[in-house]
């Protein structure tokens, strides 16, 4: 009778130990559940980066490209007639936005329309500060050109002999890069992205570049600054240093 009785109270106490295990649980579970409820999701969010406006005076023609996808912009912007004042100002600035007037940063823009920075020069860029332009000749005509703002200037001491040197290691490439860009209108064949350019010092650091119909043009760059200017024309460069570069006191 005796062993019953002890059977039965440690059964009993087993079955209590499991009862209160099981509660306890329970509660803990529901204890959570309302400090996750009364607990406030946090409401900061995190600040959009500055963006940096052109350090130089931007032709107010210049705006969005009207919902145009990003592939189009250079297309767009070689086909557009040329204005009564862009004649008369020589140059036109064109900042890639979006439809909203947004500011397309460089690397999409590049994707979109085959573009290629030499690295250690895209490592330095400004990804919002950058522009397409043109100068116009012969009525209707262009020359077109880009510049690139580099950030960081001012706490870069080696900014200006860097560039120079990853200038010239990008001459070795910077025809088959740029040439979506500066010559739009014309259809190289792998062979003619292929001619060797033979970049020369003078005013500006240029090269020759001959195009499938035999016509010669030529690629002309320069840094201002913390900017570099590349166009298809030296007077075309020559408008564009004047536009950016800073106004001696």
């Amino acid at each position: 009778m005796n062993k019953k009785i002890i059977i039965i109270a440690v059964v009993g106490i087993l079955v209590l130990i499991l009862a209160l295990m099981i509660i306890f649980s329970y509660l803990s579970k529901q204890e959570t559940a309302i400090q996750q409820i009364q607990t406030p999701p946090s409401s900061a969010q995190p600040q959009a980066p500055t963006q940096i406006q052109p350090s130089y005076p931007v032709n107010p023609e210049t705006g969005n490209q009207n919902g145009s996808s990003l592939s189009a912009i250079v297309k767009n912007i070689n086909s557009e007639a040329v204005s009564e004042a862009t004649k008369k100002q020589g140059i036109k600035w064109i900042r890639p936005q979006d439809k909203n007037g947004n500011t397309i940063a460089l690397d999409d823009f590049a994707k979109a329309v085959g573009l290629a920075v030499n690295p250690n020069i895209r490592n330095i860029l400004n990804d919002k500060n950058y522009d397409v332009f043109y100068c116009p000749f012969n009525g209707s005509e262009k020359d077109m050109g880009m510049d690139f703002n580099a950030r960081l200037f001012q706490s870069y001491p080696k900014l200006y002999p860097d560039m120079v040197s990853w200038m010239r290691q990008w001459e070795k490439t910077m025809f088959r890069d740029t040439h979506t860009v500066l010559f739009p209108e014309v259809t190289f064949s792998e062979a003619s992205l292929g001619q060797e350019l033979k970049f020369q010092d003078g005013k500006y650091r240029s090269a020759e570049v001959l195009l499938p119909d035999g016509q010669k043009r030529s690629i002309n760059y320069t840094i201002v600054g913390d900017t570099v200017i590349i166009t298809t024309y030296p007077k075309c460069l020559d408008t564009a240093v004047a536009a950016i570069e800073p106004v001696e006191p």
